[in-house]
């Protein structure tokens, strides 16, 4: 087994996990296509790993997708802050200063507002990423961005991780001049490491 294989099949094991924990359904999917049933006239993405309840049809979650986020707030709490410290960490080093940009999660509350993902396929979605070529890491982030209510992309990886605090940067930059883009506020960006780690972490409490 290749070891982003036993990784994801890890990362499920985690998740399923915490969502007992939380008595919510273990409705944990790896290498779910996000539209299948439509028929091949619409492009199905297929995601690493995607966490439901699932948007699906007719379904719609937003009150239950708010109801989750706020459920584990302690948990993404923990990953938006990481996220925050991946991305001063290189856009120091890109740049010599430091500022927040707006469309960076500050903590849980950011996914159940204005700005969150209301009508989202799934609650989380996550793609796990090996390559730093910008076509591979473009259609990872849009793809966490679009299906999730929330949107992770783990970088198997640092140079990776390093790549897609740039891409993520990028869709802030053209948000900001007002160019057409797509909002990138669901997304956060960690390393395999950190993901676990914050899961291990939580199941602990």
């Amino acid at each position: 087994m290749r070891d982003t294989d036993k990784y994801q099949k890890e990362t499920v094991s985690y998740l399923e996990r915490l969502l007992k924990q939380k008595g919510y359904e273990p409705n944990v999917k790896p290498r779910w296509r996000a539209f299948a049933g439509h028929g091949r006239s619409i492009y199905s993405p297929v995601l690493d790993i995607a966490v439901g309840p699932f948007a699906i049809h007719d379904i719609r979650c937003e009150e239950k997708y708010d109801e989750m986020v706020n459920t584990l707030g302690h948990l993404i709490d923990s990953w938006a802050t990481i996220f925050k410290e991946n991305w001063q960490r290189y856009y120091v080093v890109n740049t010599n200063y430091w500022r927040v940009p707006p469309s960076l999660p500050s903590g849980y509350k950011d996914f159940i507002g204005y700005g969150a993902n209301r009508n989202a396929r799934c609650f989380i979605a996550i793609e796990i990423e090996n390559e730093t070529t910008r076509k591979h890491l473009m259609g990872s982030i849009v793809n966490a961005g679009a299906l999730g209510r929330v949107g992770i992309l783990i970088a198997w990886k640092d140079e990776v991780l390093r790549a897609a605090i740039r891409m993520r940067e990028y869709f802030d930059f053209l948000q900001q001049a007002k160019k057409r883009t797509f909002n990138m506020s669901s997304v956060i960006v960690l390393s395999k490491d950190q993901f676990i780690d914050c899961l291990e972490e939580y199941l602990k409490r």
